[in-house]
């Protein structure tokens, strides 16, 4: 950290986060990351976390008379790599499968070579990508997605060594962190869980072949995919704001005044939805929240029929 090393904290904090737009009130991570006090497994720990945010995307960064842009379809990832570059990790360049990540704190460029791209999709609801260093020539995979989904591959049990603590040094826990996701949830927040690991040489050649094989003959890749993604590591949460368009509520009500039925299809948690919903001017205080949420056939029948018992819908 020579260029910081003597400057003031709040001098290094506006560097980095001087942005009209600035998506970051709480600079907790920043300030562990950049503080000589934090263990260096600590740091390392955060600046995957940033790395995270910066490669596991679908986003092309473009240089522009204006400076650097990104241009994607996803409003969350491009949302997660403004965080990555508002934390002094900015994606700055990509150039086929080669990417540039440039470290502002350290005054360092990272060259990655994307290895392979995991796309996110609605059925495997997480994307993951495998990238090489290419000075240290380290392997990482890198994931993230649905808390649901995630939390599955990461190995907790293997987690909670000493060289796996958050930056509160407490072992984690995934109660804990499951509890502060219903919490963001209930805020109308869409949280995705990361997770990341190493991979040693021999076992990505081995890897790899067998997925050039299958890719070759046109087969489904869900279960080499799954292959890969496995025994994680937990790196972090993200919770990120969907704001509505102006009018929204309103509209809705209008709608709903003129006594036309409004649905809304979301892959969001069942919490998140809810508070959406609030939101959005969906659902008032009047109104009888009826939760169906079984994945059994029979189960949902019978929560049907005793909701029309209770409603007096049964003649």
């Amino acid at each position: 950290l020579e260029k910081y090393e003597n400057s003031d904290l709040k001098e290094i904090e506006e560097e980095v986060y001087t942005s009209k737009n600035s998506i970051y009130g709480d600079m907790s991570l920043f300030e562990e990351y950049i503080s000589p006090d934090t263990p260096e497994f600590v740091k390392k720990r955060i600046e995957t976390f940033i790395l995270i945010l910066a490669l596991c995307n679908s986003v092309y960064p473009e240089t522009t008379d204006k400076g650097l842009i990104y241009q994607g379809n996803s409003p969350d990832d491009l949302a997660l790599v403004n965080a990555a570059k508002q934390f002094g990790i900015v994606y700055s360049e990509k150039n086929k499968n080669i990417v540039h990540i440039n470290n502002e704190i350290l005054q360092k460029v990272n060259e990655y070579e994307i290895l392979v791209d995991i796309p996110f999709d609605s059925e495997r609801k997480r994307q993951s990508i495998a990238v090489r260093n290419n000075e240290t020539q380290e392997i990482l995979l890198l994931t993230k997605g649905a808390d649901t989904v995630v939390s599955k591959i990461i190995d907790w049990k293997n987690d909670n060594n000493s060289s796996s603590k958050n930056i509160l040094n407490n072992n984690i826990n995934l109660n804990d962190i499951n509890e502060l996701i219903k919490k963001l949830c209930c805020q109308g927040l869409r949280c995705m869980l990361l997770g990341y690991k190493k991979i040693n040489n021999a076992d990505w050649e081995a890897w790899h072949k067998e997925y050039l094989i299958l890719k070759e003959r046109n087969k489904d890749l869900t279960k080499i995919y799954e292959k890969l993604e496995k025994k994680m590591h937990y790196c972090g949460v993200t919770a990120i704001e969907d704001k509505l368009q102006e009018g929204v509520g309103r509209t809705l009500t209008n709608l709903m005044n003129c006594n036309i039925r409004v649905w809304v299809l979301t892959g969001d948690r069942e919490d998140t939805a809810i508070e959406i919903g609030r939101s959005c001017k969906l659902i008032n205080d009047e109104m009888n929240i009826i939760k169906l949420n079984s994945t059994v056939t029979y189960e949902l029948e019978q929560q049907i029929m005793q909701l029309l018992i209770d409603f007096k819908l049964l003649s």
